[in-house]
Protein backbone atom coordinates (compact mmCIF):
# COMPACT_ATOMS: atom_id res chain seq x y z
CA UNK A 1 0.00 0.00 0.00
CA UNK A 2 1.32 3.49 -0.88
CA UNK A 3 2.14 6.10 1.77
CA UNK A 4 -0.88 8.13 0.58
CA UNK A 5 -3.17 5.13 0.86
CA UNK A 6 -1.86 4.30 4.33
CA UNK A 7 -2.47 7.87 5.47
CA UNK A 8 -6.01 7.81 4.06
CA UNK A 9 -6.69 4.51 5.82
CA UNK A 10 -5.50 5.92 9.13
CA UNK A 11 -7.75 8.96 8.68
CA UNK A 12 -10.72 6.68 8.03
CA UNK A 13 -10.04 4.65 11.16
CA UNK A 14 -9.42 7.74 13.30
CA UNK A 15 -12.64 9.31 12.09
CA UNK A 16 -14.63 6.19 12.87
CA UNK A 17 -13.20 5.84 16.36
CA UNK A 18 -13.62 9.51 17.26
CA UNK A 19 -17.15 9.84 15.92
CA UNK A 20 -18.27 6.56 17.44
CA UNK A 21 -16.86 7.60 20.82
CA UNK A 22 -18.79 10.87 20.63
CA UNK A 23 -22.07 9.01 20.24
CA UNK A 24 -22.38 8.44 23.98
CA UNK A 25 -22.74 12.18 24.55
CA UNK A 26 -25.21 12.56 21.68
CA UNK A 27 -27.02 9.26 22.02
CA UNK A 28 -30.40 8.32 23.39
CA UNK A 29 -32.18 5.13 24.34
CA UNK A 30 -35.74 4.09 23.59
CA UNK A 31 -37.43 0.73 24.11
CA UNK A 32 -38.44 -1.89 21.57
CA UNK A 33 -39.92 -5.24 22.60
CA UNK A 34 -39.22 -4.18 26.18
CA UNK A 35 -35.46 -3.73 25.69
CA UNK A 36 -33.28 -0.61 25.31
CA UNK A 37 -32.35 0.43 21.78
CA UNK A 38 -29.57 2.97 21.34
CA UNK A 39 -29.56 5.63 18.67
CA UNK A 40 -27.56 8.71 17.85
CA UNK A 41 -29.67 11.82 17.22
CA UNK A 42 -27.95 14.66 15.37
CA UNK A 43 -29.21 17.79 13.67
CA UNK A 44 -32.66 19.34 13.94
CA UNK A 45 -36.07 19.20 12.27
CA UNK A 46 -39.33 17.30 12.11
CA UNK A 47 -38.12 15.05 9.29
CA UNK A 48 -35.07 12.81 9.39
CA UNK A 49 -32.68 10.48 7.64
CA UNK A 50 -32.60 7.11 9.43
CA UNK A 51 -29.37 5.14 8.95
CA UNK A 52 -29.60 1.36 9.41
CA UNK A 53 -26.46 -0.78 9.61
CA UNK A 54 -26.02 -4.30 8.27
CA UNK A 55 -25.25 -7.75 9.62
CA UNK A 56 -23.33 -7.85 12.92
CA UNK A 57 -22.36 -4.17 12.71
CA UNK A 58 -23.49 -1.05 14.57
CA UNK A 59 -24.30 2.59 13.88
CA UNK A 60 -20.60 3.52 13.70
CA UNK A 61 -20.49 2.31 10.10
CA UNK A 62 -22.16 5.63 9.24
CA UNK A 63 -19.63 7.72 11.16
CA UNK A 64 -18.31 9.39 7.99
CA UNK A 65 -21.80 10.40 6.81
CA UNK A 66 -23.48 11.55 10.03
CA UNK A 67 -21.75 14.96 10.46
CA UNK A 68 -22.30 16.05 6.86
CA UNK A 69 -25.92 14.95 6.71
CA UNK A 70 -26.73 16.41 10.14
CA UNK A 71 -25.72 19.88 8.98
CA UNK A 72 -28.89 19.94 6.88
CA UNK A 73 -31.16 17.15 8.13
CA UNK A 74 -32.04 15.54 11.40
CA UNK A 75 -30.02 12.33 11.30
CA UNK A 76 -30.81 9.22 13.33
CA UNK A 77 -28.43 6.24 13.38
CA UNK A 78 -29.42 3.26 15.50
CA UNK A 79 -27.91 0.08 16.85
CA UNK A 80 -30.32 -2.71 15.98
CA UNK A 81 -31.32 -5.01 18.90
CA UNK A 82 -28.38 -7.10 20.11
CA UNK A 83 -25.88 -4.89 18.23
CA UNK A 84 -23.66 -2.09 19.50
CA UNK A 85 -25.12 -0.59 22.67
CA UNK A 86 -28.64 -1.98 22.16
CA UNK A 87 -29.69 -4.79 24.47
CA UNK A 88 -30.18 -8.36 23.36
CA UNK A 89 -33.65 -9.86 23.16
CA UNK A 90 -34.90 -13.33 24.02
CA UNK A 91 -36.63 -14.05 20.71
CA UNK A 92 -34.93 -14.52 17.36
CA UNK A 93 -33.58 -11.62 15.33
CA UNK A 94 -36.08 -11.77 12.50
CA UNK A 95 -36.58 -8.83 10.15
CA UNK A 96 -39.91 -7.81 11.68
CA UNK A 97 -38.32 -7.57 15.13
CA UNK A 98 -35.48 -5.44 13.75
CA UNK A 99 -37.95 -3.23 11.86
CA UNK A 100 -39.89 -2.66 15.08
CA UNK A 101 -36.71 -1.22 16.58
CA UNK A 102 -36.55 1.28 13.71
CA UNK A 103 -40.18 2.18 14.44
CA UNK A 104 -39.37 2.65 18.13
CA UNK A 105 -36.54 5.06 17.24
CA UNK A 106 -38.71 7.04 14.82
CA UNK A 107 -41.51 7.35 17.37
CA UNK A 108 -39.17 8.23 20.24
CA UNK A 109 -37.46 10.93 18.19
CA UNK A 110 -40.78 12.54 17.31
CA UNK A 111 -40.00 12.91 13.59
CA UNK A 112 -42.81 12.82 11.04
CA UNK A 113 -41.27 11.79 7.73
CA UNK A 114 -38.10 9.82 7.07
CA UNK A 115 -35.73 8.76 4.36
CA UNK A 116 -34.41 5.31 5.23
CA UNK A 117 -30.86 4.32 4.32
CA UNK A 118 -30.00 0.64 4.74
CA UNK A 119 -26.59 -0.95 4.24
CA UNK A 120 -26.28 -4.66 3.43
CA UNK A 121 -28.89 -6.56 5.49
CA UNK A 122 -30.11 -3.17 6.73
CA UNK A 123 -31.78 -2.71 3.36
CA UNK A 124 -34.30 -5.42 4.14
CA UNK A 125 -34.90 -4.00 7.63
CA UNK A 126 -35.65 -0.64 5.98
CA UNK A 127 -37.90 -2.38 3.44
CA UNK A 128 -39.91 -4.10 6.18
CA UNK A 129 -40.33 -0.80 8.02
CA UNK A 130 -41.43 0.94 4.80
CA UNK A 131 -44.04 -1.75 4.09
CA UNK A 132 -45.47 -1.36 7.59
CA UNK A 133 -45.37 2.46 7.68
CA UNK A 134 -45.73 3.79 4.12
CA UNK A 135 -47.19 7.07 5.37
CA UNK A 136 -43.96 7.90 7.20
CA UNK A 137 -41.47 7.11 4.42
CA UNK A 138 -40.41 9.71 1.87
CA UNK A 139 -37.78 7.55 0.21
CA UNK A 140 -35.40 4.60 0.47
CA UNK A 141 -31.62 4.55 -0.03
CA UNK A 142 -30.09 1.15 -0.76
CA UNK A 143 -26.36 1.14 0.10
CA UNK A 144 -24.92 -2.05 -1.38
CA UNK A 145 -28.04 -3.74 -0.04
CA UNK A 146 -28.32 -7.50 0.41
CA UNK A 147 -31.45 -9.43 -0.50
CA UNK A 148 -32.51 -12.95 -1.40
CA UNK A 149 -34.06 -13.80 -4.77
CA UNK A 150 -36.41 -16.73 -4.77
CA UNK A 151 -36.55 -19.19 -6.43
CA UNK A 152 -33.18 -18.37 -8.03
CA UNK A 153 -31.40 -18.41 -4.65
CA UNK A 154 -33.14 -21.47 -3.23
CA UNK A 155 -30.17 -23.83 -3.56
CA UNK A 156 -27.52 -21.35 -2.29
CA UNK A 157 -29.74 -20.45 0.67
CA UNK A 158 -30.31 -24.12 1.50
CA UNK A 159 -26.57 -24.73 1.36
CA UNK A 160 -25.83 -21.80 3.64
CA UNK A 161 -28.48 -22.86 6.16
CA UNK A 162 -26.98 -26.36 6.16
CA UNK A 163 -23.61 -24.84 6.93
CA UNK A 164 -25.08 -22.86 9.85
CA UNK A 165 -26.49 -26.12 11.21
CA UNK A 166 -23.05 -27.77 11.17
CA UNK A 167 -21.33 -27.36 14.57
CA UNK A 168 -17.98 -28.10 12.98
CA UNK A 169 -18.36 -24.98 10.84
CA UNK A 170 -19.79 -22.58 13.42
CA UNK A 171 -17.95 -23.77 16.54
CA UNK A 172 -15.30 -21.11 16.00
CA UNK A 173 -17.56 -18.14 15.26
CA UNK A 174 -14.64 -15.74 14.93
CA UNK A 175 -13.20 -17.82 12.12
CA UNK A 176 -16.64 -18.02 10.53
CA UNK A 177 -17.00 -14.23 10.66
CA UNK A 178 -13.57 -13.67 9.15
CA UNK A 179 -14.36 -16.10 6.34
CA UNK A 180 -17.74 -14.50 5.73
CA UNK A 181 -16.17 -11.07 5.29
CA UNK A 182 -13.08 -11.94 3.25
CA UNK A 183 -14.69 -11.55 -0.20
CA UNK A 184 -16.42 -8.25 0.60
CA UNK A 185 -13.45 -6.02 -0.11
CA UNK A 186 -11.93 -4.52 -3.23
CA UNK A 187 -8.20 -4.92 -3.91
CA UNK A 188 -7.54 -1.40 -2.65
CA UNK A 189 -9.64 -1.56 0.52
CA UNK A 190 -7.44 -0.34 3.42
CA UNK A 191 -6.33 -3.03 5.85
CA UNK A 192 -7.25 -0.74 8.75
CA UNK A 193 -10.85 -0.70 7.56
CA UNK A 194 -10.90 -4.47 7.21
CA UNK A 195 -9.67 -4.83 10.78
CA UNK A 196 -12.23 -2.36 12.12
CA UNK A 197 -15.08 -4.23 10.42
CA UNK A 198 -13.78 -7.57 11.66
CA UNK A 199 -13.55 -6.39 15.26
CA UNK A 200 -17.04 -4.87 15.02
CA UNK A 201 -18.46 -8.17 13.77
CA UNK A 202 -16.57 -10.09 16.46
CA UNK A 203 -18.03 -7.70 19.05
CA UNK A 204 -21.55 -8.90 18.25
CA UNK A 205 -22.73 -11.97 20.14
CA UNK A 206 -22.47 -15.17 18.05
CA UNK A 207 -26.06 -15.98 19.02
CA UNK A 208 -27.25 -12.63 17.67
CA UNK A 209 -25.16 -12.93 14.50
CA UNK A 210 -26.27 -16.49 13.76
CA UNK A 211 -29.95 -15.74 14.39
CA UNK A 212 -29.94 -12.56 12.30
CA UNK A 213 -28.18 -14.28 9.40
CA UNK A 214 -30.51 -17.28 9.53
CA UNK A 215 -33.62 -15.10 9.54
CA UNK A 216 -32.26 -12.94 6.74
CA UNK A 217 -31.70 -16.00 4.55
CA UNK A 218 -35.25 -17.20 5.23
CA UNK A 219 -37.02 -13.83 5.02
CA UNK A 220 -34.81 -11.42 3.09
CA UNK A 221 -36.70 -11.20 -0.19
CA UNK A 222 -38.83 -8.50 -1.75
CA UNK A 223 -42.52 -9.40 -1.71
CA UNK A 224 -44.36 -6.18 -2.60
CA UNK A 225 -43.45 -3.03 -4.52
CA UNK A 226 -42.71 0.14 -2.58
CA UNK A 227 -44.51 3.24 -3.79
CA UNK A 228 -41.71 5.63 -2.76
CA UNK A 229 -38.71 6.96 -4.68
CA UNK A 230 -35.48 5.06 -4.15
CA UNK A 231 -31.76 5.29 -4.73
CA UNK A 232 -29.45 2.27 -5.02
CA UNK A 233 -25.67 2.65 -4.74
CA UNK A 234 -23.76 -0.59 -5.36
CA UNK A 235 -20.13 -1.58 -5.39
CA UNK A 236 -19.65 -3.08 -8.85
CA UNK A 237 -17.93 -6.11 -7.30
CA UNK A 238 -21.07 -6.87 -5.24
CA UNK A 239 -23.33 -7.24 -8.27
CA UNK A 240 -23.40 -10.94 -9.07
CA UNK A 241 -26.19 -10.91 -11.68
CA UNK A 242 -26.41 -8.59 -14.71
CA UNK A 243 -30.11 -7.97 -14.12
CA UNK A 244 -29.66 -6.56 -10.61
CA UNK A 245 -30.98 -3.15 -11.62
CA UNK A 246 -33.94 -4.58 -13.56
CA UNK A 247 -34.85 -6.82 -10.62
CA UNK A 248 -34.79 -3.93 -8.16
CA UNK A 249 -36.99 -1.84 -10.46
CA UNK A 250 -39.73 -4.42 -10.01
CA UNK A 251 -40.02 -3.45 -6.34
CA UNK A 252 -38.58 0.05 -6.01
CA UNK A 253 -40.51 2.92 -7.53
CA UNK A 254 -38.65 5.69 -9.32
CA UNK A 255 -35.30 3.94 -8.85
CA UNK A 256 -32.03 5.77 -9.44
CA UNK A 257 -29.35 3.10 -9.79
CA UNK A 258 -25.58 3.64 -9.74
CA UNK A 259 -22.53 1.37 -9.48
CA UNK A 260 -19.10 2.36 -8.22
CA UNK A 261 -15.92 0.68 -9.35
CA UNK A 262 -12.92 0.10 -7.11
CA UNK A 263 -14.75 -0.07 -3.79
CA UNK A 264 -15.85 -2.91 -1.54
CA UNK A 265 -19.01 -3.64 0.38
CA UNK A 266 -18.29 -0.98 3.04
CA UNK A 267 -18.21 1.78 0.47
CA UNK A 268 -19.34 4.40 3.00
CA UNK A 269 -15.72 4.44 4.23
CA UNK A 270 -14.03 4.28 0.85
CA UNK A 271 -16.01 7.10 -0.79
CA UNK A 272 -17.47 8.84 2.26
CA UNK A 273 -18.01 12.30 0.83
CA UNK A 274 -19.47 10.96 -2.40
CA UNK A 275 -21.98 8.81 -0.52
CA UNK A 276 -22.91 11.71 1.76
CA UNK A 277 -23.58 13.86 -1.30
CA UNK A 278 -25.60 11.10 -2.97
CA UNK A 279 -27.83 10.67 0.08
CA UNK A 280 -28.19 14.43 0.46
CA UNK A 281 -29.08 14.93 -3.21
CA UNK A 282 -31.67 12.16 -2.93
CA UNK A 283 -33.21 13.78 0.16
CA UNK A 284 -33.52 17.03 -1.76
CA UNK A 285 -35.08 15.24 -4.72
CA UNK A 286 -37.86 13.84 -2.51
CA UNK A 287 -38.34 17.22 -0.79
CA UNK A 288 -37.30 16.04 2.65
CA UNK A 289 -37.22 19.34 4.49
CA UNK A 290 -34.17 20.00 6.62
CA UNK A 291 -33.37 22.12 9.62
Amino acid sequence: MSRKACFAALLVLAGVLCLTASAEARGRFCRSDGQPVFYEDRGAGQNAIVLIHGWSCEHGVWAMQIPGLARTWRTLALDLPGHGRSSAIERGYDLETLARAVDAVVRDSGVRRVVLAGHSMGLMVAYRYALAHPEAVAGLVNVDGAFVRMPEDREPVAGFLKMLDDPAVTRDWRAFGAGFLKDMYAPGTPETLKRWVLWTVWGTSPQVSESALRHFLLEGEFTKPLAVPSLAVYAAMSVVTPDNEAYLRRFCSGLTYVQWDGVGHFLMFERPDELTRAIGDFCRSVNLSGS
